[in-house]
């Protein structure tokens, strides 16, 4: 998004030495380059904010040995290809038609 903190001297050097190529996003353009942010993320996130109130309810605690079960229960209920692939085509990236 073009904002200075993404993009520094440290992270182009550690970048270059492994020959990963930087891609650099214009700004303002999530709603047609990401399109897991502009609709698969936010049921995601709904997902994970129920989750997390189910569990306090019941004074469960989220722990580092127990949130990726809890995360990967959320993700696979949440993030279906439908979902994806919706995101997708509302972005107009999918099905590819130049």
């Amino acid at each position: 998004d073009g904002h200075g903190s993404h993009d520094t001297w440290l992270l182009i050097y550690f970048c270059e030495k492994r020959r990963i190529a930087v891609i650099c996003l214009p700004p303002h353009t999530t709603h047609a380059l990401q399109p897991c942010d502009v609709g698969a993320f936010g049921p995601l996130s709904l997902e994970w904010k129920k989750r997390v109130i189910r569990l306090s309810s019941l004074n469960i605690e989220i722990t580092k040995e127990n949130f990726i079960g809890h995360y990967t229960e959320v993700r696979a209920a949440s993030l279906k290809p439908k979902t994806i692939l919706s995101a997708w085509a509302r972005t107009g990236i999918h099905p590819y038609n130049p």
